[in-house]
């Protein structure tokens, strides 16, 4: 997306390290390379984020067909994004209605 990003993650060890400081990190980062790719300076992301509990099975297919369908909504050409899933997910039937053929 242009202006914003959809992930859909857990935390490996969520005492160790708290999902916002994952959050934090990735912001970080990508906005040093954001700012670099413009030749710019200065803030890039908002400081809230909006996020979810998946509480179940049927929570988590419903997110990532959402996820999948984002980029539509917006009009995106398909060359002007990327949807990623995990293999395994994959592998168990878990990936964007959208690709299935």
């Amino acid at each position: 997306m242009p202006n914003h990003v959809h992930a859909v993650v857990r935390p490996l060890d969520g005492s160790a390290k708290p999902l916002e400081a994952i959050v934090g990190g990735w912001k970080q980062f990508s906005a040093g390379r954001i700012n670099r790719e413009r030749g710019s300076r200065g803030e890039v992301w908002q400081d809230e984020t909006f996020d979810r509990i998946i509480r179940d099975e049927e929570h988590l297919w419903r997110a990532i067909q959402y996820i999948g369908r984002n980029p539509g909504k917006a009009n995106l050409a398909p060359d002007a994004y990327s949807l990623w899933v995990r293999p395994e997910w994959e592998a168990l039937g878990w990936t964007f209605e959208s690709r299935r053929s």
